[in-house]
């Protein structure tokens, strides 16, 4: 888009001179017929000074200035706005992590302690049957040892 159809299309048309007649005062002057074409300086406008002939070019650019102020000042709203959003999602991130993470833990802890109690469980079966084991040998020792010693303590009262 040029600069033109921009003013036109910002409404500024009207208020700035066409640049055919900004340069129609930098155009050259040449000499009568018959004598040498010379460059002259710009010419004064006798009808407008310069800052009269600026002037709508300054007030198109205050115009672009303050909507180009507009424009920084809603993109940095959108950028807060995304930050904030951008902050809400990590904590909802971190937040999801802490309750996986104590699931996690608690799902360990809870398996080891059920390895644990199976353990347990195994170390007592184990234990038990060692009891029955060693009450049996007990059991089937016992009438010998008890003829042995009824024998010894006959020998001895004899």
């Amino acid at each position: 888009m040029d600069a033109s159809s921009r003013g036109r299309r910002a409404g500024y048309s009207d208020r700035v001179r066409p640049l055919s007649g900004l340069l129609y005062r930098l155009r050259r002057f040449g000499a009568p017929p018959g004598r040498p074409a010379e460059a002259l300086a710009v010419p004064v406008s006798p009808v407008e000074d310069a800052a009269v002939e600026l002037a709508p070019v300054f007030a198109v650019l205050d115009d672009l200035e303050r909507e180009a102020d507009a424009l920084r000042d809603e993109a940095q709203r959108e950028a807060e706005a995304i930050a904030e959003r951008a902050r809400l999602e990590a904590a909802a991130i971190r937040a999801d992590a802490d309750r996986r993470a104590s699931a996690a833990r608690e799902a360990t802890f809870s398996a080891a302690m059920q390895a644990t109690a199976s353990e347990i469980d195994a170390t007592l079966s184990a234990a038990a049957q060692e009891e029955a084991a060693i009450a049996a040998r007990a059991d089937a020792r016992t009438p010998r040892l008890v003829a042995l010693l009824v024998r010894t303590i006959e020998e001895a009262a004899r």
